[in-house]
């Protein structure tokens, strides 16, 4: 007889708050118009082991995956300039959800090797430079220093940095999840199927809320989560929520072409606007993203000035040589202007509505996921109360 939910969206948020809802011991449905792809995408002919940066083949010949499955997928202290810009208070959450992520990743690397070990690990601890500006410093090594996060440091105390080299003004160093997403849906999936979790694949039109009494009564649940990313442009008639495309460059990072690169680095030149960043992140043994924006193709001058950033933070890679299995992932973000929206719907009228939505977290949707969905349960416990 327990509550019966209804969650909206297979990605990183969906799945994160199905694994908690559950763990509640409510019923849950997970209900999508696509769940993650795992297959292979096909290998371009025109793509040799010699290929840098001379990709020509058709990008939809990629077999598409979620969004949530595309991205760097680093852990990172929300902050700008990487991000949406939010109001302070909104800030001050997403912060905090993170650093309640951060434990659990923490967690799940100490207490299961085989999230770690090997070519199929999904999760593992690197060492991330970054450049905030003054105060988010500040800021982020108190946050950390109480949150118990690891390996805290500043340019002063980071071995091989120092300001003036690669142009670096100033620089953080934290402990940081590394997330491979490919891996990590795998393992939410499999993680809700053992849970008892039901899937429906099924494509909703419309906003949810001249649907509700109807969606709950034919799917025989209790609560609507949304989590449906980008579709909330319609299931919640958002116009808030804008698609930023955005995508990796995947390269080899064997040891072969450029010294392998064990930690991840992003780089943020604040001198040329609030989303000027080189990132680069280790994915799993022998593969590096390197860097992340909105991409076309490999001949576009914005994919361009992106490979010239990424050499600029760190020249060796000139010398990089494509994935030639996966060699661009791209994917349209859910940002939201102003904030994520993790709240309940206010309804119309008198009646209360019984829909709860998690959506629009941009670029932080693995940093921020297991906060979010707590603040989801949260909400979802409120609604469930008032039924008795």
């Amino acid at each position: 007889h327990a509550p019966h939910l209804l969650v909206i969206g297979a990605g990183v948020a969906g799945c994160t708050t199905a694994w908690l809802l559950l763990d509640r011991g409510y019923r849950v449905t997970v209900l999508a118009s696509a769940f993650p792809s795992f297959d292979p995408p096909d290998h371009p002919s025109n793509l040799s082991k010699d290929t840098k940066y001379s990709y020509k083949g058709d990008e939809k010949h990629q077999q598409q995956r979620l969004t949530s499955q595309i991205g760097g997928a680093l852990w990172e202290f929300p902050s700008p300039p990487c991000g949406p810009q939010m109001r302070p208070e909104n800030l001050e959450r997403a912060r905090r959800w993170a650093l309640e992520s951060y434990q659990v990743y923490m967690e799940l690397a100490a207490r299961d090797e085989s999230l770690t070990e090997g070519r199929g690990k999904w999760e593992s601890m690197k060492d991330g430079v970054k450049g905030l500006k003054g105060n988010d410093e500040k800021v982020f090594k108190k946050e950390i220093d109480e949150g118990d996060a690891k390996g805290m440091k500043t340019e002063d105390d980071i071995k091989g940095i120092k300001k003036g080299d690669y142009e670096i003004i100033d620089a953080t160093e934290h402990l940081a999840p590394v997330i491979d997403t490919d891996r990590a849906m795998a393992f939410l999936l499999s993680l809700l199927v053992a849970k008892g979790a039901n899937f429906v694949n099924e494509t909703i039109y419309g906003d949810l809320r001249d649907q509700e009494a109807e969606l709950l009564r034919r799917s025989g649940a209790d609560v609507i989560v949304n989590a449906s990313g980008l579709g909330a442009r319609t299931l919640a008639s958002d116009e808030n929520l804008i698609a930023a495309q955005g995508g990796l460059i995947r390269v080899r990072n064997d040891g072969t072409r450029f010294p392998k690169m064990e930690s991840a680095v992003v780089v943020n030149s604040i001198w040329q606007g609030d989303h000027d960043i080189a990132f680069l992140v280790p994915r799993n043994e022998d593969v590096l993203n390197a860097d992340e924006g909105s991409l076309l193709n490999f001949s576009s001058p914005h994919v361009q000035a992106m490979i010239a950033r990424a050499e600029r933070a760190w020249p060796p890679l000139r010398n990089a040589q494509l994935d030639e299995t996966y060699p661009l992932a791209q994917a349209w973000r859910p940002f939201r202007k102003g904030d994520v929206r993790v709240e309940r719907e206010q309804g119309l009228g008198k009646k209360k509505s019984r829909i709860v939505h998690a959506y629009g977290h941009g670029v932080y949707g693995w940093t921020v996921a297991f906060g979010s969905a707590a603040e989801v349960m949260r909400l979802v416990g409120d609604v469930v109360e008032e039924m008795k």
